[in-house]
C-alpha cells in the first residue's frame, strides 16, 4: 500500500485508512504521519551582471536558521564572490534532514551603462543627453562640427539617416578616436561611447538646420 500526500502539507497529519477483504468485512485504522517541511533556499547577488566597472559579484546564501549549504563548487561559505558569468547553484539540507535545490542564479556580461555621462558641444553651447530625443539647433552653412564628450579613454560613432525608401532605412555611419564630428546634413542621429573598459552608451537626438 502507497499513501501519496500533496506537496506543501507539512506538520504531523492524521491519516485513516479503509480495508476490505473479499467477504465484506471492514476495517478502519488510524496512523500519525510527521511530514518534514525542506528548507528554504535562495540566492542574492550585489549586482546584476559583470561589465561596466563591475569586475566582482557577491553571491549570498539565503537559507532556512539552522540549515546547511553548499554551493556548486563544493564551497560552504555564507557568501561566495565570483568574477566570471555563468550559472551558478546552491544547495541546502535542514536539520530534519529535508533538502532542497536554489532556483540557479546566471550571471552574465553586461556592456551598457546609463551613469556615462554624454555631452554634445557646438559652438561653446554644450547638450548633455538625456533619456530624451533632443533637437539642437545649427546654423544652415558648411564647415560645421560638433564634439562627443563622455567617458574615460573612450571611442566614438555616429549613425545618421540618410533617407527612408519604401519602408527602408538608410543610414550612414563613421567613427572618431576624439569626438569630432562634421555636420552633414540635417537629420536624427545616434552616438554610441565607448569608455576605456568597453562599456558603451548610445544617446539619440536630431539635428536642425535653420
Amino acid at each position: 500500500m502507497s499513501v501519496s500526500v500533496n506537496a506543501g502539507i507539512t506538520g504531523v497529519q492524521t491519516l485513516t485508512v479503509n480495508v476490505s477483504d473479499a467477504a465484506s468485512q471492514t476495517a478502519s485504522a488510524q496512523v500519525s504521519l510527521t511530514i518534514n517541511a525542506p528548507p528554504v533556499v535562495s540566492i542574492g547577488a550585489s549586482a546584476p551582471g559583470l561589465g561596466c566597472g563591475i569586475t566582482s559579484i557577491t553571491l549570498t546564501a539565503n537559507v532556512s536558521v539552522g540549515a546547511t549549504y553548499n554551493w556548486d563548487d563544493g564551497s560552504s561559505t555564507p557568501t561566495r564572490t565570483i568574477s566570471a558569468s555563468g550559472t551558478y547553484g546552491l544547495s541546502a539540507t535542514a536539520t530534519n534532514g529535508c533538502s532542497a535545490t536554489a532556483t540557479s542564479l546566471t550571471i552574465g556580461q553586461g556592456g551598457n551603462n546609463a551613469n556615462i555621462t554624454v555631452t554634445l558641444v557646438f559652438n561653446s553651447s554644450a547638450t548633455v543627453m538625456g533619456t530624451g530625443v533632443p533637437t539642437i539647433t545649427v546654423p544652415n552653412r558648411p564647415g560645421q562640427v560638433f564634439q562627443v564628450f563622455g567617458g574615460t579613454g573612450s571611442s566614438f560613432s555616429r549613425q545618421m539617416v540618410l533617407d527612408r525608401i519604401q519602408g527602408y532605412l538608410i543610414s550612414e555611419e563613421d567613427y572618431s578616436s576624439t569626438g569630432v564630428f562634421p555636420i552633414k546634413r540635417p537629420s536624427p542621429f545616434s552616438i554610441t561611447v565607448r569608455d576605456g573598459s568597453g562599456c558603451t552608451r548610445t544617446v539619440q537626438g536630431e539635428i536642425v538646420m535653420r
